[in-house]
């Protein structure tokens, strides 16, 4: 009997070795394939804050040539944004394996792509994961959670009933640029070329509700001229859509199989401070 539990405790002390090991590995690869679906924001932010002067008509130039290449980086990725004062105003891809239509996310505010920070849109949950990563000047990650699909249907009423697609985390970084003129030295009016059959949208000269987001270093509104003390100020924002199922998949996540009982949990932070505690998402 002594010899029998010995010889148990000594397999289920290997199986915890190996259970451990085992998700270990797949927690780094997650890690990973994260770090590399998230990595074009680094160029955006890059030719933004260091390039020439960022006019809307520049960086329409520049996103239209190399989006392609930012979009291969990760099979995670499904498509990036770039959205001048917090308005979506280019997408790519428009068409992809993941979604057979266009403008997703494109409507919106009359004259405009979606406005990011506009509180009373369908797409208000938005807000607060921009503001946040505004506040902090960092790239925030939203999600998972369910993505707007071009298909989505909304019902006019006080809750804004919506059909959503598919799940996938929303990479936000905030852009700045340097600046010393008051005015606007950017949009100059411009109007960015609309999706196929659209209208062209802008021009985006100011942001909605940008006054609740202040400098820790100025107090001002981030969207003031050098806002951010060292004479800079918000350009805007890039976003990242990458899908949550590729993700996992990517990361090796059906090497636990079914042998152990496991689950992925976000940490507790949340985007707006609230409801801080673990939640499982798979």
């Amino acid at each position: 009997m002594s010899y029998a539990t010995h010889e148990a405790d000594e397999g289920h002390a290997r199986e915890q070795v190996r259970a451990r090991e085992l998700v270990s590995s797949v927690a780094a690869s997650f890690g990973a394939q994260l770090r590399g679906a998230l990595n074009p924001s680094l160029a955006v932010a890059t030719f933004i804050e260091s390039g020439p002067l960022p006019t809307h008509e520049a960086v329409q130039r520049w996103f239209t040539r190399a989006a392609p290449a930012l979009v291969i980086t990760s099979l995670a990725i499904d498509s990036v944004q770039i959205a001048p004062y917090g308005h979506v105003a280019a997408i790519y891809p428009l068409v992809s394996a993941r979604r057979n239509a266009t403008g997703i996310l494109l409507g919106g505010d009359p004259g405009g792509g979606h406005d990011l920070f506009n509180a009373s849109s369908v797409l208000a949950n938005r807000r607060q994961a921009a503001i946040q990563a505004l506040t902090t000047q960092q790239l925030h990650v939203e999600g998972p959670k369910n993505l707007l699909s071009p298909l989505t249907t909304c019902i006019a009423s006080a809750n804004n009933i919506c059909k959503y697609g598919q799940f996938a985390l929303l990479s936000r970084v905030p852009l700045f640029a340097s600046t010393t003129a008051a005015a606007d030295p950017w949009s100059l009016g411009y109007r960015w070329a609309a999706a196929p059959g659209g209208p062209p949208l802008g021009p985006f000269t100011n942001v909605t509700g940008c006054d609740v987001v202040r400098s820790a270093a100025t107090g001002a509104s981030l969207c003031d001229t050098n806002a951010t003390g060292d004479g800079r100020r918000f350009w805007g924002f890039f976003t990242i859509i990458v899908m949550w199922n590729q993700l996992l998949e990517l990361a090796g996540i059906e090497r636990l199989g079914t042998e152990y009982k496991w689950s992925i949990a976000r940490s507790v932070e949340t985007s707006d401070g609230t409801g801080a505690f673990p939640l499982v998402v798979v």
